[in-house]
């Protein structure tokens, strides 16, 4: 705008110096109309000359006129004279005149023909100062309408902001609500945890009660095998009454009480046990640990994924897991520190297996890359890989030399760890979730996602030794994992009906049905005789 005001002021002085020229021009031609006026009155002064010089030579050839006729006529000339004399002065003059203003006109002219020429600059520019207004004035009218648009934007904002500022108040006041109710069921677990650690306790004072009757029937066992005379002295010291026989677990070591539940903070995908220390661990990637009941111990937080199964050494000072972060992380439970990470799968590590420590201290593990990998821990190296064919979902130790594992394509295969070589095979009837080993016997229980536990003889793998199942187990998760008893003459399995079966490793029966809340994953079974179950739902259950 300041451009175009700038351009009119110029084109506004321009014409302020054209009006001298203009008014000059118009003296010019008006004194041009003068000089013809007096050409004109110098023509017929002439001609009026001419006329009395022709009447004077007349007046001469005539008779002589009267001395007053004769002085008239000499005034008229002598008039007729000065006037001609004046007009051609006038004349003269003009002329004069009108050569200065022809010289000023052409000066004039080249300054008008120069302003005319600036001016034409001027217009120009002035056009395009327009042209320019007209877009600046464009760009005003689309910024206005910009500007219209984003304080409709902010005016909505506003809005939003004032709504979402009266639900944060409402959050914030549902938040308190819940922080009330959480401290109020805080309260509760924890009264309802030291309730549960004096039932454990009680269940420890039962089982040792339990022992005591059972060194006791042994020892009566042998009195009267040497005869009826020694029987009675020791009957006299067993106090029945101070054992409650609906307290001790079920018939022949297998468990049939729901002994306590647990709430956990996830999913648990695997259990483990050793003495008096049990670990689980599941979803969240920490892995748990427990002593003397339910009593918290420690928290190892190293893994980054799901965790699928968990192991002590057998003095239960190690532990190990298998991960879905591709390691494995081990731990030592004494000082509560991770001790080393084992890397190099391409897949979820789906099991984990300590050898002996007589055999040095190493572990074994599974993975969906279709791997197993022996591992040295005292290097934390990889010393054999063998490469199965397929995804493995658990492993076994048979011996030192002897590996077990099971595969998503339905087998199972044997591996001499020194050699790295496959040494057996057996196909079952569907994908194997599960395998547990008693290597003493040489005994193999695999089970697949088909609800049977097939068992196989390690010297024989081509033959199945026996089935165990039920009309209503049904496994429905490849992470389904059987346990066996520490003595190794029951396993038990869970199934998606909510129930956990056990059965005899000797003839295949059923001996026993747990009934849990929810679908059971994952079990462990210590050596007092209880078994730990790992529900959906986010509970742990332990049966005695």
């Amino acid at each position: 705008m300041a451009f175009a005001s700038t351009y009119l002021q110029k084109f506004k002085s321009s014409q302020q110096k054209y009006e001298p020229i203009l008014q000059l021009i118009s003296e010019y031609n008006s004194a041009i109309d003068h000089v013809s006026t007096l050409q004109t009155e110098l023509n017929n002064l002439e001609r009026e000359k001419s006329l009395a010089e022709a009447e004077l030579a007349a007046a001469k050839l005539t008779p002589a006129i009267s001395p007053e006729q004769a002085e008239f006529n000499k005034q008229s000339q002598t008039v007729l004279e000065r006037r001609i004399l004046q007009l051609q002065e006038d004349l003269l003059n003009v002329h004069k005149n009108k050569e200065n203003n022809a010289s000023e006109v052409l000066r004039l002219t080249e300054l008008l023909k120069k302003t005319d020429h600036e001016l034409q600059i001027t217009k120009s520019i002035l056009e395009k100062a327009n042209a320019n207004i007209l877009v600046q004035e464009k760009e005003i009218l689309s910024l206005k309408r910009l500007v219209s648009i984003k304080s409709k934007s902010v005016d909505d904002m506003k809005d939003e902001f004032e709504i979402l500022r009266m639900a944060s108040d409402r959050i914030d006041e549902k938040y308190n609500h819940l922080t009330v109710e959480h401290e109020s069921a805080i309260a509760q677990i924890i009264s309802m945890r030291t309730e549960q650690a004096k039932n454990m306790d009680k269940e420890h004072e039962i089982f040792k009660k339990y022992k005591l009757m059972e060194a006791e029937n042994k020892k009566l066992v042998e009195m009267m095998k040497s005869g009826p005379s020694k029987l009675l002295p020791d009957f006299e010291s067993v106090n029945l009454a101070d054992i409650n026989m609906n307290e001790i677990g079920g018939v022949g070591g297998v468990p049939s009480k729901k002994s306590a539940d647990y709430d956990m903070s996830c999913d648990i995908h695997a259990l483990a046990v050793q003495k008096d220390i049990y670990a689980c661990a599941g979803t969240d990637t920490t892995v748990q640990l427990y002593k003397n009941g339910h009593r918290s111990y420690t928290n190892f937080t190293d893994s980054n994924g799901t965790v699928n199964s968990l192991e002590f050494t057998s003095d239960g000072a190690h532990l190990i897991d298998a991960c879905n972060d591709y390691a494995c992380h081990l731990w030592k439970v004494g000082t509560k520190r991770r001790v080393t990470t084992l890397t190099g799968h391409q897949g979820k590590v789906m099991a984990t297996r300590f050898f002996n420590y007589s055999d040095g201290f190493k572990v074994v593990s599974g993975s969906h890359d279709r791997t197993l990998r022996v591992w040295d821990l005292s290097t934390s190296r990889c010393t054999k890989t063998l490469l199965a064919g397929s995804a493995c979902s658990d492993i076994g130790i048979m011996s030192s030399n002897v590996i077990v594992s099971g595969h998503f394509d339905k087998s199972v295969r044997l591996y001499d760890s020194r050699t790295g070589k496959e040494i057996g095979k057996e196909k079952l009837d569907g994908r194997v979730c599960s395998i547990q080993v008693a290597g003493e016997r040489n005994d193999i229980y695999a089970t697949s996602n088909c609800n049977r536990i097939y068992k196989l003889d390690s010297r024989n793998l081509n033959q199945v030794v026996d089935i165990y199942g039920d009309e209503g187990m049904a496994i429905s998760s490849d992470l389904s994992r059987s346990v066996l008893s520490p003595d190794g003459t029951k396993i038990a399995q869970g199934s998606s009906n909510r129930m956990v079966y056990v059965f005899d490793t000797e003839n295949g029966n059923k001996v026993g049905e747990l009934k849990c809340d929810d679908i059971p994953v994952s079990l462990a079974w210590d050596e007092s005789g209880r078994i730990f179950v790992g529900q959906k739902g986010k509970k742990l259950t332990v049966f005695v």
